[in-house]
Formats: C-alpha cells, structure tokens, sequence
C-alpha cells in the first residue's frame, strides 16, 4: 500500500484498524482492509478482511504505460491477512510481515500474495 491511514485503540487487548490505498500491480487496485491487531507487548497477531477493487487496467498491448479506467464492478478480489507486526506501545519504529492470501472473484482463482511494512507509528 503507497498511502493508509490507522488509528485506534479501544482496549488494551486488541486494536481495530481500517486502511485504504493503492497497489499498483500489473494493473491499479484499490485494497480497502480492516484488520484486528492482538496488543501484548511489542509483538503483535494481525488478522484482516477487505477487498480490493480494480480502478485502472492497461490496455491489451502490453508495451503501453498508459492505463484506461476499469468498468464499475469489473474485478474485485476478497483479501485475508495474517501476520506478525512490532510495534513499540509508545510508538516508534515499527514493521509488519504478512501473509495476504487473495481470492480473485471474477476468475475463482487463489492467489497468494505476501508483503511487508516499514514505518513509524504514533
């Protein structure tokens, strides 16, 4: 994800956290996830559910840099995220590794994608 944003305490147990973005694969998607991340100390269970929507696709020649807005509803993929992410309760310097499996609903195909996050957390 290039851009998200997250905030959101509600016990000392769990938080509860929504992102939107983009991922720019092969064609342009917009993920929007909500996950729950299992607070003890500073290693942390992450678990997700959300969608990501294809807003832009490139075109049938693959030479082409240039990208023609999807059809509305024309591909959306169902996301899980499972994954482990140090965060310092004071905030700081933090990372996240992940497993994000991804349906893609419009041919039924698993797709299993994994990434990672550096940043810093307030």
């Amino acid at each position: 994800m290039l851009s998200r944003f997250e905030r959101g305490s509600l016990f000392e147990t769990f938080r509860v956290s929504a992102g939107i973005g983009i991922a720019p694969i092969q064609n342009n998607y917009v993920p929007i996830m909500g996950r729950l991340i299992f607070l003890q100390g500073s290693g942390h269970l992450e678990l997700g559910l959300g969608l990501s929507v294809l807003v832009a696709q490139r075109p049938p020649q693959e030479n082409t840099k240039q990208y023609l807005p999807a059809m509305s509803g024309s591909d959306i993929n169902i996301a899980g995220v499972v994954g482990y992410r140090y965060e310092s309760p004071s905030g700081g310097f933090m990372f996240r590794v992940a497993a994000t499996p991804t349906i893609d609903m419009g041919t039924k195909k698993f797709i299993p994608f994994a990434g990672f996050t550096v940043g810093w957390a307030w």
